[in-house]
């Protein structure tokens, strides 16, 4: 038997934007019962009549006898049945919310010269869309039939509201059953500019406020983690640099959730420096810029730093309900020397006979990896939670050389290496850099997730028994996502690792995981473009 959704004017603005699964925004068992259906209580109805003038929009006509949706709408299944005694017309809308005239008709409302031809027929939807109504009466009044199954895809709400309806849907389906592993947001190498295309910009602050929204809607969301490279780095100054970064990250102020952010290589702005003439270190990002800009007003509170380092961009945070502590590493750790106001007045030497001036200095164009110590941080302070606790690990960049871009070996990689791999074996770990002792160790490394190779991998490291996921790059395309055949390769120790060729989403799709780990698995989803997988630990 099909379920007929009964509509209940609401004539105050209702909390809860979004329908819920079964009842919409959050309406009682008890009222579903008496109405003998599923409450939609809804608002900003607009006296009038709806005259469409483009294909992309439309403006209301005043009428007394006409009652229509203003900017509201009713995303509903294939197959609807909307019936009403009085005249009425039913305009469809695709994805992008823009009117679809195809989608109009064939549910059964004729269109002529983008004005409507009102009828009291049945009209039936000829696809899952998103649509207004307008009638002669009342809006509360018309029958909507959804096809038996499909009630919990029916969501309403403003065009804000539903953006992110359906990746709402999707991550808690995903989720069900899932509440007690760790379950977080990454998105990575939005590698923003200051002056993109329109289209270009709003297709990455609309996946930065996904995010957000995906998580204060789900309360099994743990977190949510920026892997690095949120900017080009080419910007004239530091103080552009730090400003625009601070731009595409203001949504994530909204998250009710602890939000993590990895600085990657091109956040430093030294990427403006060796492209061009000059060369001036005072406009690259220090520590102190990056640590008093971005962490300090995107990150909790009640994150820990290295104690010996003030300035550290790495630190961690503990899930305690859950026993876990997330580990956010810096991939970019040269510990370029500052001023007390972040000033660069030296950066640390690479290579002091090297003919270009460039060449000479380490920075994030050609330093990608980790420090001594912050290794030393994390034996001494970071991997020190109560024996039975679990950890994870968010960076920029991988462990291992096969996972890095053009094969390029992460410094002092062979040392967190040899750390993890410590740790999952319940010894001690001893060498000129770091000493350690897990013998006493309980719990897992339950994952390590990164960026900066702007491609999904997937790779499991027999020897620290452990999954490292890589996020292709949120950064978007005008042309379709690209994604290959995967591929099977092995690294260096014979471990498989799984690579998908997946350089660039569409600027109307988002490219995002939600990952969801336990000491046994990992189900990483794709939101947008990319695979999905069920990852297990042996």
């Amino acid at each position: 038997m099909k379920k007929i959704i009964a509509f209940v004017l609401c004539l105050v603005l209702v909390a809860a934007c979004l329908c819920s699964c079964g009842k919409a925004d959050g309406s009682s068992d008890a009222a579903a019962e008496n109405n003998g259906g599923y409450n939609i209580e809804y608002k900003n109805l607009t006296a009038g009549y709806i005259s469409h003038t483009s294909d992309l929009d439309a403006t209301i006509m005043k009428s007394d006898t006409f009652e229509c949706m203003d900017d509201f709408y009713l995303f509903l299944p294939k197959g609807t049945e909307l019936s009403y005694p009085n005249n009425f017309a039913v305009y469809c809308y695709n994805n992008q919310f823009a009117l679809d005239t195809a989608l109009t008709e064939g549910c059964g409302q004729n269109m002529l010269r983008y004005s409507v031809q009102v009828s009291s027929d049945v009209k039936t939807l000829s696809a899952d869309c998103y649509v207004r109504l307008s009638v002669e009466g009342k809006v509360k009044d018309v029958t909507i039939t959804v096809p038996d199954g499909l009630e919990n895809q029916v969501f309403t709400g403003t065009k804000e509201d539903l953006l992110f309806a359906p990746q709402i849907k999707a991550v808690e389906n995903v989720l069900t059953g899932r509440e007690s592993a760790i379950n977080y947001i990454f998105i990575t190498d939005l590698h923003y500019d200051k002056d993109p295309t329109a289209q270009k910009s709003e297709a990455l602050f609309k996946q930065v406020k996904a995010a957000v929204e995906i998580a204060n809607s789900n309360d099994s969301i743990d977190f949510i983690a920026i892997g690095g490279d949120t900017t080009s780095g080419m910007y004239a100054t530091k103080a552009e640099a730090l400003k625009y970064t601070a731009e595409i990250l203001e949504p994530l102020k909204q998250s009710r959730k602890p939000v993590f952010v990895a600085m990657g290589n091109h956040d430093d702005n030294s990427y403006h420096s060796f492209h061009t003439d000059g060369f001036n270190e005072s406009e690259i990002v220090s520590d102190k810029d990056w640590s008093d800009n971005i962490i300090k007003t995107i990150c909790p509170e009640n994150i820990v730093k290295d104690s010996k380092y003030t300035d550290s961009k790495y630190y961690y945070y503990d899930l305690t309900a859950k026993k876990t502590r997330v580990i956010c590493l810096d991939a970019l750790d040269y510990r370029a020397k500052h001023d007390a106001s972040g000033v660069i007045k030296t950066l640390p030497v690479k290579d002091a006979n090297a003919l270009n001036e460039k060449e000479k200095y380490w920075s994030g164009t050609s330093y990608w990896g980790y420090s001594e110590g912050q290794m030393q941080w994390l034996t001494r302070e970071a991997m020190t939670a109560p024996d039975d606790w679990n950890y994870m690990f968010i960076s920029h960049m991988g462990v291992d050389i096969d996972t890095m871009s053009n094969h390029y070996e992460t410094k002092y990689g062979a040392t967190l290496r040899s750390i993890l791999a410590a740790y999952k074996d319940r010894r001690l770990v001893s060498n000129s850099t770091v000493s350690a002792d897990f013998t006493r160790a309980k719990g897992k490394v339950l994952s390590y997730h990164f960026g900066h190779t702007h491609r999904e991998l997937t790779k499991y490291s027999k020897d620290i028994d452990l999954w490292q996921i890589c996020t292709a790059t949120a950064q978007v395309s005008t042309d379709a996502a690209v994604i290959g055949a995967p591929k099977t390769e092995q690294d260096t120790k014979g471990n498989d690792w799984v690579s998908y060729d997946r350089k660039y989403g569409s600027e109307n799709e988002a490219c995002m995981d939600v990952i969801s780990a336990t000491s046994s698995d990992i189900v990483k989803f794709a939101l947008g473009a990319g695979s999905n997988e069920d990852l297990k630990y042996e």
